[in-house]
């Protein structure tokens, strides 16, 4: 279990992806904190702000909301709240409503995770699909999430992989019970982390495709 885990989201703080992400951080970390936008952020991408000052609200014991982006929150969290006890793990989410392909660039969960990636903490971003957006079933991300980051957590957190070198970004777009898409870019073994890929998530299991939760997890190798 790790010590402390930061929290934020684009869909703000209020919203039921974050209560969802608390009960997922639960379950992995002994202290959790959320930094996350006090309004809805979606879009923002790795946006940060430059020419507003950003209010930062304590709504409780390791818990605060910021006038800013999902970027804004994690340079908040990371460089400042948590300065003197940084975070082992950024987790950005859970987003209402899945982030695949081209939403990626634009997602702010995503530019969320991005952020505290570019400051040396591994970020993992989750997002939570749905047919019907007046019911959108979180209690796929609540019975799933823990499961998927701490798997990529016992093998990436310890950056032990052969081949890969330090600096590297790994990418990867999980989602279950459809695919697996590894990226690495800068390494040598491409093939062979591949197949590495394929057969951790298949400790998943098998969910089908009402079940589908992303996971886009980043890390800086070399830490």
């Amino acid at each position: 279990m790790l010590e402390r885990i930061l929290l934020t989201n684009d869909d703000g703080i209020d919203a039921p992806g974050m209560a969802v992400m608390e009960q997922i951080a639960g379950e992995l970390a002994r202290e959790v904190w959320v930094v996350a936008p006090e309004h809805d952020q979606s879009g923002q991408s790795h946006a940060i702000s430059l020419h507003h000052a950003l209010r930062v609200t304590e709504r409780g014991p390791r818990r605060f909301g910021v006038t800013g982006t999902p970027g804004d929150c994690a340079v908040m969290g990371i460089c400042h709240l948590m300065k003197e006890a940084p975070p082992e793990l950024v987790l950005s989410g859970v987003n209402r409503g899945l982030n695949l392909g081209m939403e990626t660039v634009f997602s702010g969960t995503v530019g969320g995770a991005m952020t505290a990636m570019m400051l040396g903490v591994p970020a993992i971003a989750l997002s939570q699909a749905f047919t019907d957006r007046a019911n959108v079933p979180w209690d796929t991300a609540r019975t799933l999430g823990a499961g998927p980051a701490q798997t990529f957590l016992r093998v990436f957190l310890p950056l032990s992989f052969p081949g890969i070198v330090s600096g590297t970004v790994l990418t990867f777009i999980v989602s279950l019970g459809l695919f697996v898409t590894p990226v690495l870019l800068g390494g040598p073994q491409d093939r062979t982390f591949s197949m590495l890929i394929e057969q951790e998530v298949n400790t998943f299991g098998n969910f089908s495709r009402a079940a589908e939760l992303s996971v886009f997890l980043l890390v800086v190798s070399g830490l």
